[in-house]
């Protein structure tokens, strides 16, 4: 539905205007706000799905779709990283082609903020063991520990 809303828009601004589209991407921008901050996991991944697709109708360019990525990067949640995979999965290779610095710009970020996040992980184990005399085993957070045992799963 995302796809033939998206196409709607591209048609009505080519036909009314580019003004139209620019008021649209604004209320889209604030409307995303509005969701990420309510931590509404549907209704940001409609509006995920539908930024891809005005980006897939060139309505939007790539700066726009890597600085919501940006965006999503800063808080690396799990409805984060969802939003982050289903933009991707929409038209992660039309934005690589499209500006391929920015997106390896956007893998640095990523790969940065997941290290940072498993150092702190372990930070936190370690002061677990420390407080509860070693005998005790703190966990890591659950995004990481099955995403761990999900991976060593599927390649063995």
């Amino acid at each position: 539905m995302s796809t033939v809303f998206a196409a709607f828009i591209a048609a009505t601004a080519s036909t009314v205007g580019i003004d139209f589209a620019a008021n649209f991407a604004a209320t889209l921008a604030t409307r995303f706000e509005a969701l990420y901050e309510a931590d509404e996991a549907l209704g940001l991944r409609n509006l995920i799905m539908l930024l891809a697709y005005l980006y897939v109708f060139k309505l939007l360019a790539p700066e726009v779709l890597y600085s919501f990525l940006s965006r999503l990067t800063e808080g690396f949640g799990e409805l984060d990283v969802a939003a982050m995979i289903h933009l991707l999965q929409s038209c992660g290779l039309a934005l690589r082609a499209d500006d391929p610095v920015a997106m390896k710009e956007f893998i640095l970020a990523v790969q940065t903020k997941a290290a940072e996040m498993r150092r702190q992980a372990q930070e936190a184990q370690s002061e677990g063991a420390a407080e509860g005399g070693g005998g005790s085993k703190a966990k890591a957070p659950p995004v990481f520990s099955k995403r761990v045992r999900h991976r060593s799963s599927a390649s063995g």
